[in-house]
């Protein structure tokens, strides 16, 4: 009993090697004949070729499914405040020598931050900003210049902070942008670009009544500070009230204040 699965081919060429005393070997064409001619085989190794190169390709679709489903999941992990998780997770990712997504050193450095690692997650956040490339105002780049600059803020470096900030154009720049540069201003001694930041945050949301104070201090008139409330916010006597309040509570006016 044969053990191949092509018993005729299997029968044919031991036939011939026990022939008599002939020394004559079937020719390459003879053998291609048998499994079907020459063009045939042409095609089934064109087949097989194309096989590879798609199951190479196939391989990569696969890879990159996978990566996007992880991040996904690590994305979670750090919802769900599991940061730990999803450092380690994505630090197998980022290791790989594949194309990275910035979404990955994104998330990432969210996972860092969380863990009060803020040297680390500034890297991985200015790593994403430079993959990112495009304008600087865009929303991403916007966002994450603000992580980067938090990072520089935890770490108690404000001159790196102010200096992030500063390169996110002015019109660009949200409330909160605009109340950090005021604060930073405002502790290196440039007084009006504090003013001018803080307006800005008042004037953008009227409610962010934190602007207040600093702007009282800085020197801004009473009157002034209301007129920009009203501009914006319209005539809410509660909220004018309120701003007031605070005005004098910044210049040390308590009876008024009351």
């Amino acid at each position: 009993v044969s053990l191949f699965p092509f018993p005729t081919i299997s029968s044919g060429v031991t036939g011939e090697a026990s022939g008599a005393g002939s020394s004559k070997q079937r020719s390459p064409v003879k053998r291609r004949r048998d499994f079907g001619g020459s063009g045939s085989t042409s095609s089934a190794q064109g087949v097989g070729v194309a096989g590879k190169g798609g199951g190479e390709s196939e391989s990569g679709a696969n890879a990159m499914d996978t990566k996007s489903q992880v991040l996904l999941q690590c994305q979670s992990l750090n919802a769900q405040g599991l940061h730990a998780s999803a450092v380690t997770l994505l630090s197998f990712l980022l290791a790989s020598p594949d194309p990275q997504d910035p979404q990955m050193f994104m998330a990432y450095g969210d996972g860092l931050f969380s863990m009060h690692e803020w040297k680390r997650a500034e890297a991985a956040f200015r790593s994403a900003l430079e993959m990112l490339g495009g304008a600087p105002e865009a929303a991403e780049a916007i966002e994450l210049r603000w992580k980067m600059a938090e990072c520089h803020r935890c770490d108690d470096d404000p001159s790196l902070q102010l200096y992030v900030l500063t390169a996110i154009p002015p019109a660009s720049r949200t409330p909160a942008v605009n109340m950090a540069l005021g604060g930073l201003h405002q502790r290196f001694g440039s007084h009006m670009d504090a003013i001018n930041c803080f307006r800005q945050a008042l004037s953008a949301s009227p409610l962010a009544i934190e602007a207040v104070e600093p702007l009282a201090q800085l020197g801004e008139k009473e009157q002034d500070i209301l007129n920009l409330v009203g501009k914006s916010a319209g005539n809410q006597r509660w909220l004018l009230s309120l701003v007031s309040a605070r005005v004098q509570q910044a210049v040390c006016d308590h009876k008024s204040a009351a």
